[in-house]
Protein backbone atom coordinates (compact mmCIF):
# COMPACT_ATOMS: atom_id res chain seq x y z
CA UNK A 1 0.00 0.00 0.00
CA UNK A 2 1.38 3.39 -0.96
CA UNK A 3 1.82 6.23 1.47
CA UNK A 4 -0.83 8.26 -0.39
CA UNK A 5 -3.42 5.51 0.07
CA UNK A 6 -2.48 5.17 3.74
CA UNK A 7 -2.88 8.90 4.25
CA UNK A 8 -6.27 8.89 2.49
CA UNK A 9 -7.51 5.94 4.58
CA UNK A 10 -6.30 7.60 7.76
CA UNK A 11 -8.18 10.76 6.82
CA UNK A 12 -11.36 8.77 6.17
CA UNK A 13 -10.98 6.94 9.48
CA UNK A 14 -10.53 10.26 11.29
CA UNK A 15 -13.72 11.63 9.71
CA UNK A 16 -15.68 8.51 10.65
CA UNK A 17 -14.38 8.69 14.22
CA UNK A 18 -15.45 12.35 14.43
CA UNK A 19 -18.96 11.37 13.31
CA UNK A 20 -19.07 8.57 15.89
CA UNK A 21 -17.87 10.92 18.64
CA UNK A 22 -20.45 13.57 17.66
CA UNK A 23 -23.24 11.01 17.78
CA UNK A 24 -22.11 9.72 21.17
CA UNK A 25 -21.97 13.30 22.47
CA UNK A 26 -25.44 14.05 21.11
CA UNK A 27 -23.98 16.17 18.35
CA UNK A 28 -25.86 17.17 15.27
CA UNK A 29 -25.50 15.55 11.90
CA UNK A 30 -24.55 17.57 8.85
CA UNK A 31 -24.59 16.10 5.38
CA UNK A 32 -21.37 16.15 3.42
CA UNK A 33 -21.32 17.43 -0.14
CA UNK A 34 -22.70 14.75 -2.45
CA UNK A 35 -24.82 13.13 0.28
CA UNK A 36 -28.61 13.15 0.27
CA UNK A 37 -30.60 14.59 3.15
CA UNK A 38 -34.17 15.45 3.99
CA UNK A 39 -35.45 18.95 4.73
CA UNK A 40 -38.77 20.55 5.63
CA UNK A 41 -40.09 23.10 3.15
CA UNK A 42 -41.85 26.31 4.10
CA UNK A 43 -45.15 24.50 3.37
CA UNK A 44 -44.23 21.75 5.84
CA UNK A 45 -43.51 19.12 3.20
CA UNK A 46 -40.53 16.80 3.49
CA UNK A 47 -38.19 16.71 0.50
CA UNK A 48 -35.12 14.63 -0.37
CA UNK A 49 -32.21 16.78 -1.51
CA UNK A 50 -28.67 16.11 -2.71
CA UNK A 51 -26.10 18.34 -1.00
CA UNK A 52 -24.52 20.29 -3.86
CA UNK A 53 -22.84 22.93 -1.74
CA UNK A 54 -25.14 25.70 -2.94
CA UNK A 55 -26.75 28.51 -0.95
CA UNK A 56 -29.89 26.45 -0.26
CA UNK A 57 -27.80 23.69 1.32
CA UNK A 58 -25.89 26.22 3.42
CA UNK A 59 -29.13 27.83 4.55
CA UNK A 60 -30.92 24.68 5.68
CA UNK A 61 -27.78 23.35 7.37
CA UNK A 62 -27.21 26.62 9.24
CA UNK A 63 -30.69 26.45 10.82
CA UNK A 64 -30.63 22.71 11.51
CA UNK A 65 -33.26 21.84 8.91
CA UNK A 66 -31.44 18.69 7.72
CA UNK A 67 -32.31 15.11 8.57
CA UNK A 68 -30.79 11.74 7.74
CA UNK A 69 -34.11 9.98 7.25
CA UNK A 70 -37.55 10.86 5.95
CA UNK A 71 -39.03 9.63 9.24
CA UNK A 72 -36.89 12.06 11.29
CA UNK A 73 -37.95 14.95 9.06
CA UNK A 74 -41.64 13.99 9.16
CA UNK A 75 -41.58 13.76 12.96
CA UNK A 76 -39.95 17.20 13.21
CA UNK A 77 -42.45 18.70 10.76
CA UNK A 78 -45.29 17.36 12.90
CA UNK A 79 -43.59 18.65 16.09
CA UNK A 80 -43.38 22.12 14.56
CA UNK A 81 -47.04 21.97 13.53
CA UNK A 82 -48.15 20.97 17.05
CA UNK A 83 -45.97 23.67 18.62
CA UNK A 84 -47.57 26.28 16.34
CA UNK A 85 -51.06 25.07 17.24
CA UNK A 86 -50.23 25.30 20.95
CA UNK A 87 -48.99 28.87 20.50
CA UNK A 88 -52.21 29.79 18.73
CA UNK A 89 -54.34 28.10 21.40
CA UNK A 90 -52.46 29.99 24.13
CA UNK A 91 -53.56 33.24 22.52
CA UNK A 92 -49.97 34.49 22.58
CA UNK A 93 -50.04 34.66 26.38
CA UNK A 94 -46.69 35.61 27.92
CA UNK A 95 -45.89 34.83 31.53
CA UNK A 96 -44.14 38.15 32.07
CA UNK A 97 -43.72 37.99 35.84
CA UNK A 98 -42.98 34.23 35.77
CA UNK A 99 -45.30 33.71 38.73
CA UNK A 100 -48.57 33.17 36.92
CA UNK A 101 -49.82 31.24 33.97
CA UNK A 102 -50.03 27.55 33.18
CA UNK A 103 -47.96 25.14 31.13
CA UNK A 104 -48.64 21.75 29.63
CA UNK A 105 -46.33 19.04 30.92
CA UNK A 106 -45.94 15.33 30.30
CA UNK A 107 -45.93 13.12 33.38
CA UNK A 108 -43.75 10.11 32.53
CA UNK A 109 -44.80 8.15 35.61
CA UNK A 110 -48.41 7.86 34.50
CA UNK A 111 -47.99 8.64 30.77
CA UNK A 112 -50.38 11.56 30.67
CA UNK A 113 -50.36 15.22 29.64
CA UNK A 114 -51.22 17.54 32.52
CA UNK A 115 -51.54 21.23 33.32
CA UNK A 116 -49.16 22.74 35.84
CA UNK A 117 -48.92 26.21 37.35
CA UNK A 118 -45.94 28.10 36.03
CA UNK A 119 -45.10 29.30 39.57
CA UNK A 120 -41.67 30.89 39.63
CA UNK A 121 -40.22 28.67 36.91
CA UNK A 122 -39.57 30.12 33.51
CA UNK A 123 -38.28 28.16 30.55
CA UNK A 124 -37.95 30.05 27.27
CA UNK A 125 -39.23 27.09 25.26
CA UNK A 126 -42.45 26.73 27.29
CA UNK A 127 -45.76 27.86 25.91
CA UNK A 128 -47.77 29.58 28.63
CA UNK A 129 -51.56 29.68 28.94
CA UNK A 130 -53.51 32.35 30.82
CA UNK A 131 -55.83 29.90 32.58
CA UNK A 132 -55.83 26.27 33.65
CA UNK A 133 -58.94 25.76 31.53
CA UNK A 134 -57.33 27.09 28.36
CA UNK A 135 -54.39 24.71 28.82
CA UNK A 136 -56.76 21.79 29.47
CA UNK A 137 -58.72 22.71 26.34
CA UNK A 138 -55.48 22.60 24.33
CA UNK A 139 -54.72 19.10 25.66
CA UNK A 140 -58.23 17.97 24.75
CA UNK A 141 -58.06 19.49 21.26
CA UNK A 142 -54.62 18.14 20.34
CA UNK A 143 -54.92 14.78 22.10
CA UNK A 144 -52.36 12.18 21.07
CA UNK A 145 -50.75 14.64 18.65
CA UNK A 146 -49.03 16.14 21.70
CA UNK A 147 -46.84 13.02 21.75
CA UNK A 148 -44.93 14.45 18.77
CA UNK A 149 -43.41 16.86 21.29
CA UNK A 150 -41.72 14.02 23.16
Amino acid sequence: MTQDKLTALHSQLTQIQKQIDALKAGGVWEPKEGENYYAITTEGDVVNIRHDGDDYDSGVISIGNVFRTKQEAEKEAKRREITWKLKKLSGGFESVSHDHGYVIIYCKLINVWKVAEADNHYFPSNIYFPTRESAQDAIAMLGDDLNYLL
